[in-house]
């Protein structure tokens, strides 16, 4: 029963399969944005993490030298916000570079075949009208 209505309630074409790319123009441009949007997010959230631990190793009541709560606040404020930043930085450089990648990946794709029994032809016709002009 459970399986049954699951398998009607599903769409008639799944995004990764090939006939589905082909079928549907626009599938390309879905799967990259929700996989980007994915790495993102993921990005994102481990930028956070990674600024709140760097935040809170810094959190100390009596710092070495003496250091102040405040002083402790500070610097882990600004040690947190570089960690963040950071990461940030390489969430982004990740994703240009893997939308770069997957551009020239499909802009190699589309590319018609070459029809090389066609081209030949072509080269004979030129050749021969090469040999009669001289």
């Amino acid at each position: 029963m459970i399986k049954e209505n699951f398998a009607e309630n599903q769409p008639a074409y799944d995004l990764r399969k090939r006939g589905a790319r082909t079928q549907y123009p626009f599938a390309h441009f879905l799967r990259t944005s929700s996989r980007t949007t994915a790495d993102l997010i993921g990005g994102v959230a481990e930028a956070v993490a990674q600024a709140s631990h760097e935040f809170s190793s810094e959190l100390t009541p009596n710092g070495p030298n003496g250091t102040s709560l405040t002083n402790s606040l500070i610097r882990g404020f600004v040690k947190g916000n570089v960690r963040f930043l950071e990461e940030i930085a390489k969430t982004t450089e990740r994703i240009y570079e893997d939308l770069t990648y997957r551009s020239e990946d499909t802009s190699k794709q589309s590319a018609e075949p070459i029809d090389y029994e066609r081209l030949a032809r072509l080269v004979a016709d030129q050749m021969k009208a090469q040999q009669e002009e001289k």
